[in-house]
Formats: C-alpha cells, sequence, structure tokens
C-alpha cells in the first residue's frame, strides 16, 4: 500500500469516526465518574472500535463475496 493510499484512509476514517465531536458526548456520559472508570471505559471503548475496524478490515471482501457484491 502506498503512503498516499494510507494517508486518505486515515483521513476517511478519522471524519467518519468524528473524533472531536464526539467528545462532548463522552464528556457527557462520564460526568461524575472517577478518574479510573473513566479511563477504563475510554480503553474499552477503544479496544472495541479497533476489533470491530480489524474484523471488518479482514473479513470484509468475504462478506461482500457471500452477498454477491463485487
Amino acid at each position: 500500500m502506498s503512503a498516499g493510499f494510507l494517508l486518505g484512509a486515515f483521513i476517511t476514517l478519522f471524519v467518519i469516526v468524528d473524533a472531536f465531536g464526539n467528545i462532548a458526548l463522552f464528556q457527557s456520559l462520564l460526568h461524575g465518574a472517577v478518574h479510573r472508570d473513566k479511563l477504563r471505559l475510554i480503553t474499552l471503548s477503544t479496544a472495541i472500535a479497533l476489533v470491530t475496524l480489524l474484523v471488518f478490515t479482514f473479513a470484509g471482501p468475504a462478506i461482500f463475496q457471500f452477498f454477491g457484491v463485487k
């Protein structure tokens, strides 16, 4: 993969995820929680997002093939 493709993929995912827009959501959901719980929930959320991304990255072609998408 070229550096241009990877940069384009990163920018696309960054826009889709809307990291800056989700800051307010996390702050409102975690208001009043202790620091340790905040870190645990943020880490768990990030891990779930990473696993989901990796599953669809590697299984995506098989899923498309299963549904007949070319």
